[in-house]
């Protein structure tokens, strides 16, 4: 009776030490492996590696250690990347005239690059690539402006005036010309909702849809005065 007793637990003994033993092994296994890949030139593969080793050994100094190498080599190459991605996709979009995307890649990319350390060896890259960035911002800011007036002016001579305003929309820093034609197409769209509301007062939404572009009119535009007026005059319907 006593043997039957003595056997189960020498067995779960053997078992505990040899899986004692394989866990503690295998961490170091995983660490060779993980250098092996970085001297591949693979450091996610390598990071990968040296994350699961960590788990089975969280304790393991070396692995700790190299854990914050691999790190640090990884993070700064996937901001390098996505700054060149970034980068990349901004050249596309202009190409395609759409400068709102391209303003938008090229301020992600250029977050990207200034997290960058300046510890990493690939920085002098970074610093490259940040100029880059830089020139196509400037052109960006160059060509933006004209090319959507052009393309507003289009579509206002189409009669697609909101969709002409929101395209003028995207320019930061409108010039007198600029201003002047979206206060020319808020006033128009503004006074075709006046007209809509003044048929039917009692239509709340027309009267604060033209109430809201008639607002968006200048003081510099010539045609202030009256969308003031008529927007004291909608603001009355709305009190009734």
């Amino acid at each position: 009776m006593k043997k039957l007793i003595v056997l189960p637990v020498i067995l779960a003994a053997i078992a505990a030490v040899w899986t004692f033993k394989y866990i503690n092994g295998r961490d170091y296994k995983l660490y060779d492996e993980a250098k092996e890949l970085e001297a591949q030139g693979d450091i996610y593969g390598a990071h990968d590696k040296i994350s699961e080793a960590l788990k089975l050994n969280p304790k393991n100094r070396k692995v700790i250690s190299y854990k914050t190498e691999l790190y640090f080599l990884v993070k700064n190459d996937s901001a390098l990347k996505e700054a060149r991605s970034g980068k990349e996709d901004a050249e596309k979009a202009m190409e395609k005239g759409d400068y709102a995307l391209a303003a938008k890649r090229l301020d992600e990319a250029l977050a990207a690059v200034d997290n960058v350390s300046s510890l990493y060896e690939g920085y002098s890259e970074a610093e490259e690539l940040q100029k880059e960035l830089i020139k196509d911002v400037d052109r960006v800011l160059r060509e933006a402006p004209e090319k959507y007036y052009l393309k507003g002016l289009e579509l206002y001579g189409r009669g697609e005036y909101e969709r002409a305003y929101n395209m003028l929309g995207y320019i930061s820093a409108p010039s007198p010309k600029i201003i002047k034609l979206m206060d020319e197409i808020a006033y128009k769209i503004g006074c075709d909702k006046y007209d809509a509301a003044e048929v039917n007062p009692g239509d709340g939404y027309a009267v604060r849809e033209s109430i809201s572009w008639l607002d968006k009119v200048s003081a510099s535009s010539p045609d202030h005065i009256d969308a003031k007026a008529r927007i004291s005059r909608l603001k009355n319907y709305l009190k009734n």
